[in-house]
């Protein structure tokens, strides 16, 4: 009976998370309200049918009715987010709200199989956090002194990684937390946000070269201390933002060639510099030579994807605990493992549909520092992505980092309902301005 609920559960997960990035391309892509609501609600019913059928093996597998606990949880969450933020904010971007709401919900499902009590806590984390971003659109949309903040944004983001940089604990040869009364924080997920508002604030008025020079000093001096605290995937994800956000601030092709070639030559000395890193090469090269050392963790990834295939083994019939911090930067392997290549693909496809939400949105918006805003933190999150799915399969090397609202770690979660909100912010901001437009033009037409 077990074995034939899990083989169902895979298939199903698989053919209504397809059904699900289906309705969302079309809502991406559509103009007709009508279908978009019909989509809408088709993703929300794909959501919790994918939960229900999960939880049901975990529960029929493990013979533990604390499953089923957990799993009212989770519902409660997810309902809460889905039913509450449209009631508080009626013209919310529902597309964003759904991707947010099956990513999360798709990593407290393997959370759960892997970790009962880390899915619990993150289940406690990801509702407080969801409680605070209530507020994140009103800031957004009615203080607009948060655009001449670049003097108090720099200097919080630099206190945090310096402090994060001498106090902060050694975890796999990187210092990139410290623990404040039993609770792990991770400064560096909040500080990207941080450094996106300071960048925004500088550019968005003039891009003259005293701001662009002031601007370059303030973002190496954030990559050098995350170098120095050898938080690689960090630095990398905050170069890659920056570059990207000056060259929408400057429209120049120059400085962003210019940029690339400096950043490729400063991967290289960095590359010299640190041993770690040419033991992370060295395992990416040829995983299975170093197996006994720096390439096991691939080599386990590796594995656990191929034994997987395109339909998983289903929930409890693998062995995704074998790859080490699994939870943590592994857990694409565990999904496609479990749940199979074919939903990790379905999976990916849902983020990259956040992505250009995002963009879109950032393209959208009625004012330059919005704009700022937007573009950096989509290439902030594809980047993110990029570097967890592209080091857990062998693509690049690994560089440490999470799959957000995925993988396992309250400082990843609550930094990305932050993201999503500040982006639902600008998404309400720029309709309020349209409006009023509209409603100036319909005036002055009628006068």
């Amino acid at each position: 009976m077990e074995f034939l609920l899990s083989e169902l559960t895979k298939y199903m997960a698989i053919l209504f998370s397809a059904f699900y990035a289906l309705s969302g391309c079309f809502c991406f892509v559509g103009r007709n309200e009508k279908h978009k609501k019909w989509c809408y609600f088709t993703q929300r019913l794909c959501i919790f049918i994918v939960q229900f059928m999960c939880y049901c093996t975990m529960c029929f597998q493990t013979k533990n009715m604390k499953y089923v606990l957990l799993y009212g949880v989770v519902q409660v969450l997810l309902l809460s987010i889905l039913s509450i933020t449209p009631m508080v904010y009626e013209r919310i971007n529902r597309l964003l709200l759904n991707n947010m709401c099956f990513l999360l919900g798709t990593g407290l499902i393997i959370i759960s199989r892997l970790s009962f009590s880390k899915a619990v806590r993150q289940v406690l984390i990801a509702g407080a956090g969801f409680l605070i971003a209530l507020i994140i659109p009103v800031i957004i949309e009615r203080i607009n002194v948060i655009k001449r903040g670049w003097f108090l944004y720099g200097v919080l983001g630099a206190a945090l990684l310096i402090g994060v940089n001498i106090l902060g604990e050694i975890t796999n040869g990187s210092k990139i937390s410290f623990t404040i009364y039993g609770v792990s924080f991770q400064p560096s997920e909040f500080v990207k946000i941080i450094f996106v508002f300071f960048i925004a604030s500088m550019l968005f008025r003039k891009t003259n070269a005293a701001r662009v020079f002031f601007s370059a000093i303030v973002a190496g001096g954030y990559i050098l201390v995350l170098a120095a605290s050898k938080d690689l995937g960090a630095a990398l994800i905050f170069a890659l933002t920056y570059l990207f956000m000056l060259f929408i601030a400057t429209n120049s092709y120059i400085i962003f060639l210019a940029g690339l070639i400096l950043g490729t030559i400063g991967s290289i000395g960095v590359y010299y510099i640190f041993p770690h890193i040419q033991y992370r090469v060295l395992a990416w090269r040829d995983p299975f030579s170093y197996i006994d050392g720096s390439g096991y963790q691939i080599a386990q990834s590796l594995f656990a994807i191929s034994s997987g295939g395109l339909f998983g083994s289903g929930l409890f019939n693998g062995n995704p605990k074998a790859i080490p911090y699994v939870e943590d930067d592994m857990i694409f392997s565990a999904i496609c493992e479990e749940m199979g290549i074919l939903f990790g693909i379905i999976l990916i496809i849902v983020c990259f549909l956040s992505f250009f939400m995002i963009m879109q949105i950032g393209i959208r918006a009625m004012d330059q520092f919005s704009k700022l805003i937007c573009t950096g933190l989509a290439v902030a999150y594809a980047v993110q992505i990029f570097l967890t799915i592209g080091g857990g399969i062998k693509f690049i090397p690994l560089t440490g980092v999470t799959l957000p609202f995925v993988s396992y770690g309250g400082s990843s979660v609550l930094a990305t309902i932050f993201v999503f909100f500040i982006v639902q912010g600008i998404y309400l901001k720029s309709l309020k301005m349209v409006s009023r437009i509209q409603e100036e033009y319909d005036d002055a037409t009628e006068y």
